[in-house]
């Protein structure tokens, strides 16, 4: 069990009713997490779309996808939290959490099992992460570098008129 994050582009509004088993295949359902306001305003809960494209962002454990997170706080420059010890693991995404705004902030500061994450929220984050790419080409975790690479895609794609599901 773990994170996938996977982006729509060029969404459409579509009324479908789930086969036997609850799904609708060739159809993304968005799911809002009310405890992140701002982050979807432009769908609907629980609503079903029809899109131009797709593509998968990461797809991580948990655990995996906090240490990934925590990479990206610290890349992005915000500070190593004073309560955490040396060996948390989220240490400087804790220090983005305390924050109100930044580079990556909108992501950082997101839940990491449920929701979406609208075009305007996805383009701006597109923006962090293409001006942070020289940064992060140069960081020495390959796992890393993989899942930035993933992500910033999903965030460009997800701009389109679309939105990038947590799941």
């Amino acid at each position: 069990m773990g994170l996938d994050v996977t982006a729509y582009s060029r969404i459409a509004k579509v009324a479908v009713e789930n086969d036997d088993d609850g799904y609708n295949l060739g159809y993304a359902q968005a799911s809002k997490n009310d405890n992140f306001p701002g982050r979807a305003d432009e769908i609907e809960h629980n609503a079903w779309y029809s899109y131009e494209e797709s593509c998968v962002g990461i797809s991580r454990s948990y655990s995996g996808y906090g240490y990934w997170r925590n990479q990206l706080a610290e890349l992005a420059g915000y500070p190593f939290d004073d309560n955490a010890d040396e060996s948390d693991k989220r240490g400087y995404a804790s220090g983005a959490w305390k924050a109100t705004e930044g580079p990556f902030w909108e992501l950082i500061n997101f839940a990491d099992n449920e929701g979406a994450i609208g075009a305007a929220v996805s383009a701006k984050l597109a923006k962090d992460f293409a001006a942070f790419q020289a940064k992060a080409d140069a960081h020495q975790d390959q796992f890393f570098r993989g899942g930035y690479a993933d992500m910033r895609r999903a965030f460009e794609l997800a701009s389109n008129a679309g939105f990038v599901d947590f799941h």
